[in-house]
């Protein structure tokens, strides 16, 4: 994904699954890489808040969504715990902010998508009728359609 001034972040996730070693990657636009996240599982569920803020990120295989404070120049600071999900939940994927700054989450193995408060809590919840939903995303011409990507 990219954030409001074109930096292209990219995630990855640490396949052997023994320890927390995945990455959080930003390209700025002179080209220069740099390490944003270290310690995740699973990069996923990549957003901004409209009033750039806030960066949200989330760890899908530890079932936590994280959100960073950014400085005027889109630095990153502390990282904090925005969301943590519980067994039967199911895991955060995909995301998307609307223009509310709220966080919609696709909730794989969870069988529903999430919308929640800029503070963390739930306000929505979508029933789905696939297990595992992936991606959400805001489109059409006044941008209110949500699309929804799913596993099959």
């Amino acid at each position: 994904g990219t954030d409001h001034r074109g930096q292209f972040y990219a995630g990855t996730f640490w396949a052997p699954g023994d320890y927390n070693g995945a990455l959080l990657m930003r390209i700025d636009n002179d080209l220069t890489p740099k390490v944003i996240q270290y310690d995740i599982h699973g990069h996923n569920g990549l957003a901004f808040s409209p009033d750039q803020r806030w960066m949200f990120t989330s760890d899908t295989p530890n079932g936590v969504i994280y959100r960073t404070p950014l400085d005027e120049q889109g630095e990153p600071g502390k990282r904090e715990v925005f969301r943590r999900f519980n067994d039967g939940e199911g895991i955060p994927d995909g995301a998307a902010m609307d223009v509310e700054g709220c966080y919609w989450s696709a909730l794989f193995d969870g069988w529903r998508i999430a919308r929640f408060s800029p503070q963390g809590e739930q306000l929505e919840e979508y029933r789905m009728p696939v297990r595992c939903p992936t991606m959400v995303c805001f489109g059409g011409d006044d941008m209110k359609t949500l699309f929804i990507t799913t596993t099959r």
